[in-house]
C-alpha cells in the first residue's frame, strides 16, 4: 500500500497532476496494491492544518459551496474508471512499458493507463486478443484504454 501521495504546492497544476501519474506509476509498479490519494477535497487555498499550501482533487470554495474538480482529479479518474478491483498488474515490453499501467480485469478485460509525457503527438501500438491495436496520445496526456475480447 502507497500511503500518502506527495501533497503538491496548492497550485492544481495539470503538470503536477502528471507528476502525480508517474507515482501512481512508479508505486504500482513496484508492487504496492493501492495508491491513497491524501488530499481528496480542500478549501480553494489549498492549506493543510499545519499552514502548507496543498493540491486536492476537489477543491470547494465554503462560502458559495461550488467547487471544482482538479486535474489531480481527472488523473486520478482515468486510472480507477478502468481498472476493476481484483484486476492483475501486467508486465509490459517496449517503448511505451516505462509510461503505461496494464492490467488484467476479473472479467478478462485488459486496462492501460498510458502517460505520453512529451509535447506532440505519439502512437502506442499494443498487441492483446491476437490482434495489434493502435492509439493517437495527444501530448502530455494521460490515456485510458480498455480492451475486451470480441
Amino acid at each position: 500500500m502507497q500511503s500518502e501521495n506527495e501533497c503538491g504546492f496548492g497550485d492544481n497544476t495539470w503538470d503536477y497532476a502528471l507528476y502525480v501519474w508517474t507515482m501512481l506509476k512508479h508505486y504500482i509498479g513496484n508492487g504496492a496494491e493501492s495508491y491513497l490519494y491524501w488530499n481528496p477535497v480542500l478549501e480553494p487555498t489549498g492549506r493543510s492544518t499545519w499552514g502548507d499550501p496543498q493540491n486536492a482533487m476537489v477543491t470547494v470554495d465554503p462560502a458559495t459551496r461550488n467547487y471544482t474538480l482538479n486535474p489531480d482529479f481527472y488523473v486520478m479518474k482515468s486510472v480507477s474508471a478502468i481498472v476493476r478491483r481484483g484486476a492483475i498488474r501486467l508486465g509490459m515490453r517496449g517503448p511505451w512499458a516505462a509510461d503505461t499501467l496494464a492490467f488484467e480485469n476479473p472479467d478478462g478485460s485488459i486496462a492501460l493507463s498510458v502517460f505520453n509525457p512529451y509535447c506532440d503527438e505519439r502512437e502506442l501500438t499494443f498487441r492483446a486478443f491476437g490482434e495489434t491495436l493502435r492509439f493517437a496520445l495527444e501530448p502530455r496526456s494521460v490515456n485510458s484504454i480498455l480492451l475486451s475480447q470480441a
